[in-house]
Formats: structure tokens, C-alpha cells, sequence
């Protein structure tokens, strides 16, 4: 279900005319509540040449949903980070004001693929849902108004840097970033910022990542939830890499001058062989990591997620040949990539959860289930099998669970259910089991025993007329075996 299906505003539908992309959506378009929808479904909008001169542009009083926007850049691949900065200085998708949701989107070759901006005094809330960006030169989100945004299920196949909140005290975000289920690529890309010198084939001498985040003082804190990072490259010139390696704890990592990421659960960073060889090891660069950080070589994790992402959003697919990715050769020019898919299959249906309740008190209980895979995890409760409500949900993908839960009423009788889906959204749930809560006093509750079961009485079986006028009836002996009882009349009586 998208915010098409649940946005209740009028719905327009996206054109490429002579006034694309301004689509200005004041309150005259939207319904009483200010809401509206834009949909792109069967359009792809051109890039537009020169500074701040955007592809699709929308603003309105919100809340705002825009869902199947697809926008496909043709600037040459080959441009260092100076010379396509001197095309335009513009986004993909800029919004501006309002409640926005962009949903089920597409942005190939882009120079920032979004920025949210604010011209007048409101509150900007942004969430960004469902997308896949490939090729992007600079900022995936220049979110330098620092309004609070939500990141989710979005596949960035190629982003020169990640998240950019440097905008000082003009923002109005006061909560997070949060980044949730999210694929991400820090792509290599050839001539970085302030770098022009090419060789005598005319490829850029120089090639590196940008920043994760590009943050100040000002800038809200992230939250990291079930992401992976694959890290292609740092810097390439020796002047690049004594910069790189003197800023890494904050060009690469978690960390911002306000301080580390707020909570990071389950966060994947794949640091190549390569990479190392080079630099050394991740741990070195950075330094330490936060809790809920693991870091590997192993470059397949991206690939397979990849993969399966792009199995499960083929809807998105909407750019010539997709899917496809870029890649900086070892000459220093870029090219186009075939991606292959490969057999990635629709995967196996998730097992059953085994649960372990353990701990169970007057008022509590701790419940440890598994499905022996990296799960989500939720768990049921209630007086009744068929009335359990949710009482615990874990977002976070985990082997293993365990959860606390309390309030329960003593020396009662619960029933509960564990379950829980895995990262291909196959989802399962263990057998209804039931537990006593104790008495008040930590005594085992001595449940009513119920009251024995009387085998069913049958019914006495009348004779019936035997055929010579006496009496016959079925019978039965000691081992089972039926037989007819017949008692013959004496003289006709």
C-alpha cells in the first residue's frame, strides 16, 4: 500500500510539457486538510540544465504524496565532481513546505537526488520510501534545512555522498534522520571536489567517495536501522589521501561534530580487500564503532542484497535496460553495468518460531524465540487463544530474541504466540502456547484440575422378534468379536 492509497486529496497526474517540472501545488489543488496526490506512473522527466533548475519540483501546504516519480539524467558520465557542479546545481526532486511523502521512485545520473527546502516559516516533514538511485553525483539528500526525514526501503546503488545537513540554524528539524531498511553504495567517482587534472587519454587522474554524512553543530542526529554500507574506495592521489585519512572518523563513520549516531541496529559496513590494502583496516581509519556496527569484507553481502531488492521492486524498472549500475574502470572512465540478477529465487517460506518462556513471575514473563534465521520479532498475549494482542515488536533484524514483558495479573492463565519475518519479508508465527502467572506471593498457581471424564453410557439394546417369533439381539464377547444372541419361542410362545 502506498500514500496513493491512503492520501485522501485530489489526484494529479504528472506531464512533461513546456512548464515542467514547476508543479506548484497551492491550496486551491488540495482538499480542506491541505492534502493532495501527484502521480508519475508512465513518465520519465528529463534532466533541466542550469543552476537550481530542478527536474520536478513540488510545494504545497501538505500533507503531499508523490508516488511513481521517474527521473532520468543524460549528462556525460565521464564529468568530474567541478565540471558537472558548472551544468547546474539543482536536484532530481526538491519539495518544499509541508507534510511530503515520496514513494516508489526512480533517479538515474542526478546531481543531489533530493532536497527539501524551506522559503516560508513552516515545519517540513519529509519521508522518502520505496526508491532507487543509481549514479548520484553528489548529494543523495541535501537536506541542509535540516528538517527531520525518513529514509526506508530505498536501494542508492552509487551516491558520491550520503546525507548532507549543513545548514546551520535555519532548520526546523528537531527530532532525527532515521535511516531504516536500506541498501547504500558509496560510489567512486572520477575528478572529486576541487580535483581537474586528467591524463593524456583525458580521464581524471583522481577518483574517490565522498562523506557519509556532511554535517555541522546544528545538524539532527541519525538513526541506523537494518542498513548496509559497501565503502568502493576513499581517495586516490597521495594529496587525497592524507586528507582522507586525517578526516575519517568523519568522513566515514558514524560520528558528526554533534556528537555519534543516536542508536545504529544492525548496520552492515563492507569494507573491501582492496580498500584495505591500501589504507588499512576499517578500525584503524575510524576508530571505534557504536554498538550495533559490524564491519566485513565481504563484498557479496551488497550484491545479494542488491539483487534481491531489485527482485522485489521490478515495478521500479523504468530506466532503458535496467537494471543497471556504473562502475569507475581502472582507466578512470566510468561505464554502464549490467546487473545480474542471476537465479535469486523467491525465497523459502519462513520456518516456525520455537519459544522458550522463561522467568514468569506474579506480574511478568520473558519470552525467547527463534526461527533459526536473522528475524524481526513480535510477541502475542491474551486471556484467550482466539484474542491475543500485540504487546512487544522488534523492528531489528536478530538470530534470537528475547523479550521482557510485564503487567500481566497474578496467578492467571495467558496465552501467547511468537513470531516475526525475516529480511524477504517471509513471515511466520510458533504454536499458541499458554503459562500461570504465580501468586502475589511467588507461589506456583495450583490450576483447577478438570473433573474426570465418564466414558458415554450406551444405550440398552431392546431385542427385536426373531424370525421363528422368539427374541434375537447382537452381542459382543470379551475379545471384541460380535455374535447375535437368539432365544427361540417353545410352541409359538
Amino acid at each position: 500500500m502506498s500514500c496513493r492509497d491512503t492520501n485522501s486529496g485530489p489526484v494529479y497526474q504528472v506531464e512533461v510539457n513546456e512548464q515542467w517540472p514547476y508543479i506548484d501545488l497551492g491550496p486551491d489543488k488540495a482538499d480542506s486538510n491541505g492534502n493532495i496526490v501527484v502521480i508519475g506512473d508512465g513518465v520519465t522527466i528529463p534532466q533541466r540544465q542550469g543552476q537550481n533548475n530542478y527536474c520536478f519540483r513540488v510545494r504545497g501546504p501538505g500533507p503531499i504524496c508523490t508516488d511513481g516519480i521517474t527521473v532520468h539524467n543524460s549528462t556525460d558520465l565521464q564529468l568530474g565532481w567541478n565540471d558537472r557542479y558548472r551544468l547546474g546545481n539543482s536536484a532530481s526532486i526538491l519539495f518544499r513546505n509541508g507534510d511530503v511523502r515520496v514513494e516508489n521512485f526512480r533517479v538515474f545520473n542526478g546531481w543531489d537526488a533530493f532536497r527539501p527546502e524551506r522559503r516560508e516559516q513552516s515545519t517540513l516533514r519529509y519521508h522518502l520510501k520505496s526508491g532507487w538511485v543509481t549514479h548520484n553525483r553528489d548529494d543523495f539528500d541535501e537536506n541542509d534545512w535540516t528538517h527531520d526525514g525518513i529514509h526506508e526501503d530505498l536501494l542508492v546503488d552509487g551516491t558520491y555522498i550520503y546525507l548532507s545537513s549543513t545548514g546551520g540554524a535555519k532548520g526546523t528539524g528537531k527530532e532525527k534522520t532515521l535511516v531504516k531498511d536500506c541498501i547504500i553504495r558509496m560510489q567512486r567517482m572520477p575528478g572529486p571536489d576541487g580535483h581537474r587534472e586528467k591524463d593524456s587519454k583525458g580521464a581524471y587522474k583522481t577518483s574517490a567517495c565522498g562523506r557519509l554524512l556532511k554535517y555541522d553543530n546544528s545538524s539532527p542526529p541519525v538513526e541506523w536501522q537494518n542498513v548496509i554500507i559497501y565503502w568502493e574506495w576513499i581517495a586516490s592521489n597521495p594529496s587525497g589521501e592524507s586528507s582522507w585519512i586525517a578526516n575519517a572518523p568523519n568522513q566515514m563513520g558514524f560520528r558528526h561534530k554533534n556528537g555519534q549516531c543516536i542508536k545504529c541496529t544492525n548496520v552492515t559496513v563492507i569494507w573491501p580487500d582492496e580498500a584495505a590494502a591500501r589504507w588499512g583496516s576499517w578500525e584503524d581509519l575510524v576508530g571505534e564503532m557504536p554498538e550495533g556496527v559490524t564491519v566485513t569484507n565481504d563484498v557479496s553481502i551488497y550484491e545479494n542484497a542488491r539483487a534481491q531488492w531489485i527482485q522485489n521492486h521490478q515495478h521500479l524498472m523504468k530506466i532503458e535496460n535496467d537494471p543497471i549500475t556504473t562502475r569507475l574502470k581502472s582507466d578512470g572512465f566510468t561505464e554502464v553495468v549490467p546487473i545480474e540478477l542471476g537465479e535469486v529465487q523467491p525465497p523459502e517460506p519462513l520456518g516456525p518460531f520455537t519459544v522458550n518462556v522463561t522467568g514468569i513471575s506474579h506480574d511478568r514473563a520473558v519470552f525467547n524465540f527463534t526461527a533459526g534465521q536473522e528475524t524481526t520479532g513480535e510477541t502475542w498475549l491474551g486471556l484467550s487463544p482466539d484474542n491475543l494482542e500485540r504487546v512487544k515488536n522488534e523492528t531489528g533484524y536478530y538470530p534470537e530474541h528475547r523479550q521482557h514483558v510485564s503487567g500481566m495479573a497474578p496467578a492467571t492463565l495467558y496465552y501467547y504466540q511468537c513470531g516475526g519475518c525475516n529480511r524477504a519479508n517471509s513471515c511466520n508465527r510458533s504454536e499458541i502456547g499458554s503459562f500461570w502467572t504465580l501468586n502475589e506471593d511467588g507461589t506456583p498457581v495450583d490450576p483447577p484440575t478438570e473433573p474426570p471424564v465418564e466414558p458415554p453410557v450406551e444405550p440398552p439394546i431392546e431385542p427385536e422378534p426373531g424370525p421363528t417369533g422368539g427374541l434375537s439381539w447382537p452381542a459382543k464377547d470379551a475379545q471384541g468379536n460380535e455374535f447375535t444372541v437368539t432365544i427361540k419361542a417353545k410352541n409359538g410362545q
